[in-house]
């Protein structure tokens, strides 16, 4: 087989005529193809694991739009930097600036965006791996247009990398792409990569040739920017629920391998709350605090808190009592909503009484502390929205505790 050699620049994100997948990415009547088909341009956040096409979108808009843009890095650039480009908005120009991994920006920097976001001054194209929820300032974020970009299934990206290529008439064999792009993950840039080396270094040579170089590419299998990596965290989630401490540290082992402290984080939290909960009530402190001395040490240090917070955590008896409750409560509202009993109600402005806003009975006046009084609204009466979980030994004390107090009110 032989390679005809194009232009590689023709490969890039910069140049594409039309983006790759991009009905996938941007739907027919998403937000963003609204936006081109009426040169609306507006600030946009873009989320999703990394490789997933977030820069390339951006440069796909603007390109679509022929519009020129500032591009401020996160990390690199300073704030005087960030000031020069804003210095436009005030010489009469909207200028577009756009941000990679927009969570990095320190609080220097984000307050004097958002002063310029919040007069719609500028427009700003940001991206982040991060959720945006978490990790970026709540006043930037409530400014833009929030649009997640996910993973694209691997057997359709393999179709439409064939069909783009044979529109650019670059001749790769299939079998090669297929397998770029199961080398890559998936992720666009590493695709491109891959792809410019074959180009640049094997265009003389046939298929068969180059999938056996591609098969010496030593690609580690534990990656976040692949379902494998949320498999590994879905079991590590499951063991600890589970109480085998063996698995959970076989699963963290790979984890920690991928340097996603981050997501590893966001587990330990979640099962403290989730799966170990009133078991346990300690396990939210402890969790904060070996994540704290993680932070602290860093990689390859920080596995030593993060490995024993884990083991403690299986060692942990488990409740999901608590999950439960406030998904009740919340399946409850979801069916209608009721006000509480006007004696619940705030009763701190003169016509209150009037209102019927009275008779609330103050605990603290009564024995133990506590008074029989209505607390739900009528329409929910003795609904149960909380039960005592019979096999956590907590749980059980508070039960015998209150059933005491009670009986002897």
């Amino acid at each position: 087989m032989e390679l005809e050699f194009k232009d590689t620049q023709d490969l890039y994100c910069n140049s594409f005529d039309d983006l790759i997948c991009s009905e996938i990415i941007f739907p027919k009547n998403s937000i963003v193809r609204k936006m081109i088909e009426n040169n609306d341009l507006f600030s946009i956040l873009f989320f999703g694991n990394p490789g997933v096409g977030k820069s390339i979108s951006i440069q796909f808009i603007l390109k679509k739009m022929n519009r020129n843009f500032y591009y401020f890095n996160s990390t690199t650039n300073n704030k005087n930097d960030l000031a020069e480009i804003l210095k436009k908005a005030e010489d009469n120009e909207k200028p577009i600036i756009v941000i990679e991994e927009i969570h990095r920006l320190n609080k220097d920097k984000q307050d004097l965006l958002l002063m310029y976001l919040e007069k719609k001054l500028i427009i700003v194209f940001a991206t982040t791996t991060e959720n945006p929820f978490f990790r970026v300032n709540p006043a930037i974020r409530s400014r833009m247009f929030l649009y997640k970009i996910e993973n694209i299934d691997t057997e359709i990206l393999k179709k439409e990398f064939i069909k783009y290529l044979k529109n650019k008439n670059i001749k790769i064999g299939n079998s090669v792409v297929e397998a770029v792009v199961e080398i890559a993950k998936g992720d666009f840039r590493q695709i491109f990569f891959y792809l410019e080396i074959i180009l640049k270094h094997y265009k003389e040579s046939d298929s068969q040739t180059i999938l056996k170089e591609l098969s010496k590419v030593n690609n580690s299998l534990i990656d976040k920017r692949t379902t494998n990596h949320y498999d590994l965290l879905s079991a590590f989630h499951k063991s600890i629920r589970g109480s085998n401490a063996d698995a959970a540290i076989y699963y963290l082992a790979q984890l920690l391998e991928s340097g996603d402290l981050a997501s590893i984080y966001r587990r330990l939290y979640a099962v403290a709350y989730e799966d170990i909960g009133l078991a346990n009530s300690n396990m939210g402190v402890k969790v904060h605090t070996a994540i704290q001395a993680s932070e602290a040490l860093g990689l390859p240090e920080a596995r030593l808190p993060l490995a024993n917070i884990t083991i403690e955590l299986c060692l942990s008896p488990k409740s999901n009592s608590t999950c439960v409750a406030i998904d009740n409560a919340i399946a409850t509202l979801s069916k209608k909503v009721y006000q509480p009993p006007l004696h619940l109600r705030d009763n701190h402005y003169v016509s209150a009484k009037k209102l019927g806003v009275s008779n609330y009975k103050y605990p603290h006046d009564f024995k133990y502390n506590f008074v029989e009084q209505d607390y739900l609204p009528k329409e929910l009466k003795d609904t149960k929205f909380y039960t005592f979980n019979k096999f956590s030994l907590n749980e059980t004390r508070f039960q015998e505790y209150w059933d005491k107090v009670k009986k002897n009110k």
